[in-house]
Order: C-alpha cells, then sequence, then structure tokens
C-alpha cells in the first residue's frame, strides 16, 4: 500500500488485484443516518421515518432510503477492496428487499474483472441482512487509486 504523510495509506492498484478475490464490510444502519441523509438531500418522503404512513403501505413499517444502501457498497469498495483512493466510474444497483433502522448490513465484494491497460476493476457485490437475506445487488466499475509520483519528482519535472 502506498502511504501518504500523515494519512491512510491508499487502497490496491490495479495491477495488485486478482479475479476472484474477495472482501466482506459490516456496518449498522442508524435512525440518525435517515436523518441525516433526509436533511443533506431534502428528500422527506415519509416511508423513511412516518411509522403510521408506513404500516399502510406493502413495506409495513420505515424504510431506509436505497440511497444509502448504495452508499454502504461504495463504502465497502472504498474501506476495503481496492480501498481507500479508489473512484467509482459506473455503478446499477437492484434493490431485492428493504432494510430498516437497526439493520447490521454485511457487503460482500468480488472482483470480477480487472483490465490494467484501462485501470479499471469491475466488482460484484451482494449485502445481505443480519437475518441473512439479500437486500442489494451491485455491479461496480472502479478506478483503484493511481501509483503518485513522488513529491520531489513532481516538484522538480519542470527542471532539465
Amino acid at each position: 500500500m502506498q502511504h501518504i504523510a500523515g494519512k491512510r495509506p491508499l487502497g490496491r492498484h490495479v495491477d495488485q488485484l486478482e479475479v476472484g478475490e474477495k472482501a466482506t464490510f459490516t456496518q449498522r444502519v442508524e435512525e440518525r443516518d435517515v436523518y441525516l441523509y433526509m436533511g443533506l438531500t431534502n428528500d422527506l418522503n415519509p416511508i423513511y421515518v412516518d411509522r403510521d404512513y408506513a404500516q399502510r403501505t406493502d413495506a409495513g413499517e420505515p424504510v431506509v432510503p436505497g440511497i444509502l444502501l448504495a452508499a454502504q457498497v461504495v463504502a465497502a469498495i472504498t474501506s476495503e477492496l481496492p480501498g481507500p483512493g479508489t473512484i467509482t466510474a459506473h455503478q446499477t444497483f437492484r434493490f431485492v428487499a428493504p432494510a430498516r433502522c437497526g439493520d447490521v448490513l454485511t457487503t460482500e465484494l468480488e472482483v470480477v474483472a480487472v483490465d490494467p491497460e484501462k485501470n479499471r476493476a469491475t466488482i460484484k457485490s451482494v449485502t445481505w441482512s443480519q437475518a441473512g437475506h439479500p437486500i442489494l445487488l451491485a455491479e461496480s466499475e472502479v478506478v483503484p487509486p493511481p501509483r503518485l509520483k513522488s513529491v520531489l519528482t513532481h516538484a522538480f519535472e519542470d527542471y532539465d
């Protein structure tokens, strides 16, 4: 892993990834996460927090916004595989079941393709509830962190 002075090490470069490689990431979705999301986005859908409303729908109880579930996938990629410094180029999501506040979600990642020439990797993922039910299926094309030039090399590259 490449280190930036005083910071967390960067994730793995594209040439360090292998098809079939796996990683997992787990976190609990808290009610405050939903409220923070609603405040940041102005997405005030009553299905997220209004129990009376949610009881009268097919959901039966409040659900976690889909974008927060998608964010779990991004967090897994930028935390675990390839890791810090990774950029998402493209993602597709299939929401299979709702998640609820308090759920502990585990996202399993698997590298399914690596393209060193384009500095891209494709990662498929499944996010599971604590009960073992699939919540979200995703496929992500990512740009792993680049190999950074030395600060000194960069500072003197204009000099002959």
